[in-house]
């Protein structure tokens, strides 16, 4: 089983770092956000997946490419 989380606030978030590196793990935000600046953008209009830099912030992407990625469903 893989681990599940939620990241309501800036705060929870904080605490989520040491999970990095499982390769099943499941992140959703509910009532926060943490767009890197100038994102999510959808570049190209498609970007519908979401990866998350190791400062914390977010990145919208391909769903394409290979990466450790969570896609819209």
């Amino acid at each position: 089983m893989s681990p599940l989380c939620s990241s309501h606030t800036k705060e929870e978030s904080q605490n989520l770092p040491h999970f990095w590196g499982s390769p099943l793990l499941l992140i959703w935000a509910l009532g926060y956000s943490n767009w890197a600046s100038n994102e999510p953008n959808n570049s190209e209009g498609i970007e519908d997946c979401v990866e998350v830099h190791s400062s914390g912030n977010w990145n919208d992407r391909s769903c394409a490419e290979k990466r450790l990625i969570i896609c819209e469903y």
